[in-house]
């Protein structure tokens, strides 16, 4: 009887360590493993590899050897696996990170410059990715403030990747437009203004972030040029006066947009 009560005693004790051992590995994580069916990436950099058997509001729980990690989906950047793991953690608010390598890709960006009548510009660019990390882009803008003009533009983009987000890169463009109309009248004397042709390069770096839904930011800052012939008609209080003149604008801009 003694012997019987002893076994009964130590199998249940190995039962409550088992159940003990479980459930911390359910709820406090574990360490780093060889890779088997799929990959969470989190926030801190590490990787877990295993098999994703359940999905909760808070945590997932990831299988590798016999053994379950639970992991705080709050703390996960993305995850890569199987097709059919993949759907369904995009159905509970996860998504597979898409890296953003297309060949052919679009741009809307707006950039503002303080040194030229064409204060604000908004522009579309159309990219070709020619090699990993050269682009050729083709484009048109609308420049205007005191003046406003149709420009035509042409960039090459040279590219540094940092991570799979962060990119840096080297942009050269050059723009032209046939001329330009008065958008704002600044002085009433001027009966007339031309602005025609005019001629536009810029050379700036910049930093290019892919959220990883196919969709990318973009930030840049350089110095940019303006040269334009400027014709100014005006009554001078006996006669009309014409007035032309070569001008040259170079200075600083901005310019934000995003690709897709």
């Amino acid at each position: 009887m003694f012997i019987s009560s002893f076994l009964k005693e130590y199998i249940l004790s190995m039962l409550r360590v088992a159940i003990l051992i479980f459930i911390l590995n359910v709820f406090a994580g574990g360490v780093l493993f060889a890779q088997n069916n799929a990959s969470v990436y989190m926030l801190n950099g590490e990787v877990y590899r295993g098999e994703i058997i359940a999905l909760g509001s808070e945590f997932m729980l990831i299988k590798y050897d016999d053994q379950i990690f639970s992991l705080d989906r709050n703390k996960v950047r993305y995850v890569f696996g199987p097709e059919k793991k993949l759907k369904v953690a995009e159905k509970e608010g996860l998504f597979a990170f898409k890296p953003f390598d297309k060949k052919w890709s679009a741009e809307f960006s707006g950039a503002v410059t303080t040194f030229t009548p064409f204060n604000l510009s908004l522009s579309f660019t159309e990219w070709f990715k020619v090699a990993d990390r050269w682009s050729v882009g083709a484009g048109v803008s609308l420049d205007f403030f005191e003046y406003a003009m149709v420009k035509y533009n042409l960039h090459v983009r040279r590219f540094r990747p940092h991570n799979d987000r962060v990119k840096g890169f080297i942009d050269a463009q050059a723009g032209m437009s046939a001329g330009a109309t008065s958008f704002i009248q600044t002085n009433f004397i001027i009966d007339d203004v031309e602005v025609s042709p005019v001629f536009q390069s810029s050379l700036g770096a910049g930093v290019f972030y892919n959220t990883g839904i196919g969709l990318a930011l973009t930030g840049e800052m350089g110095f940019s040029l303006y040269r334009y012939n400027l014709k100014e008609s005006f009554f001078n209080g006996s006669s009309n006066v014409t007035s032309t003149s070569q001008v040259l604008n170079v200075g600083i801009y901005a310019q934000g947009g995003f690709m897709f």
